[in-house]
């Protein structure tokens, strides 16, 4: 897959802001800096790092997290701790990271979080009936 739709595909830059970065010298693709734009990026063995931080490129994730009290399941919060604050940075950037639901933030527990939007939507949908049990 080309480097640039990695990049745009993998974090938050775009595929102009990536021909920059890689212009820049910012790009790295298993320890070693890239300068083309139409490197050919191997999904299953390539690693990527854009600036030292390092980006996962597997299609989904899945991550169990254990909320702790105070923390709120939201990607933007001016006055609360956030759950993604919990994360590394590798996993704190991968592009389009959202939880299952939410829990209050005085609630602990498990929460997932992922960018399988489709799983998501089909676990949360107040159409499926799903039962969910607090304890």
């Amino acid at each position: 897959m080309n480097i640039l739709k990695v990049i745009s595909n993998y974090s938050s830059y775009s595929r102009k802001e990536a021909k920059k970065l890689i212009k820049t010298k910012q790009i790295k693709i298993n320890e070693k800096i890239i300068d083309s734009a139409t490197y050919n990026f191997d999904l299953e063995k390539d690693k990527l790092k854009i600036n030292e931080i390092s980006y996962m490129t597997d299609k989904y994730f899945y991550i169990a997290l254990n909320k702790p009290k105070d923390y709120v399941c939201s990607h933007q919060d001016n006055h609360n701790k956030l759950v993604y604050d919990l994360l590394d940075k590798e996993i704190r950037n991968i592009k389009n990271l959202n939880t299952f639901g939410r829990l209050d933030k005085d609630t602990t527990g498990l929460i997932i979080l992922s960018n399988d939007g489709s799983l998501n939507h089909f676990l949360t949908s107040a159409k499926r009936h799903i039962l969910k049990k607090y304890i």
